[in-house]
């Protein structure tokens, strides 16, 4: 699923229903941060949906930081969720090997 968006260009989209969805991007700092706000109507009324992410470095790694608020504007109640991703370079190493063992079956002691 994939969204392109250009900054201070607000998108439209018609959802099931003729129910439309807006989504505007904006930057204070194009290059390090990005504000998305996307609004539409739900069953419990309009949902405003506010997406910054903000590059910021952490010692000597450039950590990407997302913040989502989540806003219930007919009862204003509001969730807010913030997650921290760091680069990956290189391959993805194998899954680790759990106390149930790789199969899913408890291990047994020798």
């Amino acid at each position: 699923l994939g969204l392109e968006l250009r900054l201070g260009q607000e998108f439209r989209q018609t959802l099931p229903g003729d129910r439309v969805k807006t989504v505007l991007a904006t930057s204070d700092s194009p290059g390090k941060s990005v504000k998305i706000v996307s609004r539409m109507p739900t069953m419990n009324g309009i949902a405003t949906v506010v997406d910054t992410k903000t590059l910021q470095r952490e010692g000597n790694i450039l950590v990407l930081v997302q913040t989502l608020v989540i806003r219930n504007e007919r009862n204003g109640k509001e969730h807010t969720t913030v997650r921290y991703f760091i680069p990956h370079h290189g391959e993805v190493a194998a899954p680790a090997v759990t106390a149930k063992g790789p199969t899913g079956k408890p291990m047994r002691s020798r």
